[in-house]
């Protein structure tokens, strides 16, 4: 009888043990991350930021005065070349040009200039249309004939007859026509006063052929070469484009920003894509390749760890454990740094490890 109570009790024995053992061995494993590791590339860039302009516009400044009635076209519109961009009000732009004036004087305390000064200051106005050719002979026998020296003086002329009117509007109308095809990325407003002679009243961009005007940090300038390529990214648009270094400038500028003072070198930098979604003003982000390695193993930031000796290394899972391997670090990029030695292509690493995980520790993959 007791026989088979020992019998008994040994089998109960066994039983809860079987059943509570594996739960306890299971308890020991610590969950991990694990990565695969491949052999990959490495690419090392130059991060900046810039804006994209229109690498052929065209400006529209009148050389006379004029009053607009009507915008016939607004910012955004495209436009053909020779379109006629403003109705202007022929009467009022008649009547504001009647009369030009050019003034002969020289910034000094005595208020003269002199005779060849004068003489100059005449070959001006009429090489701009000022003062007529009649005016131009009648001042310069003045000026001639006088002393040495010529007063201060302001001499204005007068539109003799309908015909130099007309020219003015001629003239006019012949400079509001487009110059180029493109978009209206600036223009005057039509609703506003007379607009001074000079005011650039209009600026069409050719929008098929953009480029970036970026500044690089002086310290970084050095890794930038002619012909890299550039990722270009931004807030204001989803596609990721591509281009490439045209320009670096050989001047260092002094950029003021978030109340700092640093020293910039700036870069063109062409878009390869034509008709892409860019605009002219967009500000965009800039990773300029500088180089790159292929074939490399390279593990993510977050599965690198460093001893209290300063030696960096990883953990590797093999055999449903950790394994502490010593690693030698080289190139980084965003994605990752590369590993010179101290792992393979095909090893699993444990990615962002328990702080407390050891060397032998039993781990499971989650």
């Amino acid at each position: 009888m007791k026989k088979y109570i020992c019998l008994f009790a040994v089998t109960a024995l066994l039983i809860v043990g079987s059943i509570f053992i594996p739960i306890g061995i299971k308890n020991s494993y610590k969950s991990v991350k694990a990565i695969k590791i491949m052999n990959t590339s490495v690419i090392s860039t130059v991060n900046c930021s810039g804006t994209v302009e229109a690498l052929v516009k065209r400006e529209i400044a009148l050389p006379y005065q004029v009053k607009i009635n009507q915008n016939l076209f607004n910012i955004g519109d495209r436009v053909e070349k020779g379109s006629i961009l403003f109705d202007i009000d022929e009467t009022v732009t008649k009547e504001a040009n009647a009369t030009n004036s050019v003034t002969f004087s020289k910034p000094e305390t005595n208020a003269q200039m002199s005779s060849n000064d004068a003489l100059n200051a005449l070959q001006q106005a009429l090489n701009s249309g000022i003062i007529t050719n009649d005016t131009y002979n009648s001042l310069t026998n003045k000026i001639k004939n006088n002393s040495e020296s010529y007063e201060t003086d302001t001499v204005s002329n007068s539109f003799i007859n309908n015909e130099e009117k007309e020219n003015v509007i001629k003239t006019i109308e012949e400079c509001i026509k487009a110059p180029i095809s493109g978009v209206i990325t600036s223009i005057a407003d039509g609703a506003g006063g007379i607009i001074p002679a000079g005011t650039v009243v209009a600026t069409i961009s050719d929008l098929n052929s953009l480029q970036i005007k970026a500044m690089v940090d002086e310290n970084n300038i050095k890794n930038v070469k002619v012909g890299q390529t550039a990722i270009i990214t931004g807030s204001g648009f989803t596609e990721t484009y591509y281009g490439t270094v045209k320009q670096i400038y050989p001047v260092v500028e002094k950029v003021t920003t978030d109340n700092s003072t640093k020293n910039m070198v700036g870069i063109i930098v062409s878009i390869n894509k034509k008709n892409c979604n860019l605009m002219p003003g967009a500000s965009v982000d800039l990773a300029i390749k500088t180089s790159e390695k292929s074939n490399v193993v390279k593990v993510p930031y977050s599965a690198l760890r460093q001893d209290d000796s300063g030696n960096e290394y990883v953990f590797i899972f093999k055999n449903g454990t950790a394994e502490k391997r010593i690693v030698k670090t080289g190139s980084e990029d965003d994605s990752g740094i590369e590993i010179i030695n101290g792992i393979k292509s095909g090893e699993i690493v444990i990615d962002d490890s328990p702080d407390n995980l050891k060397n032998g520790d039993l781990v499971r993959i989650s």
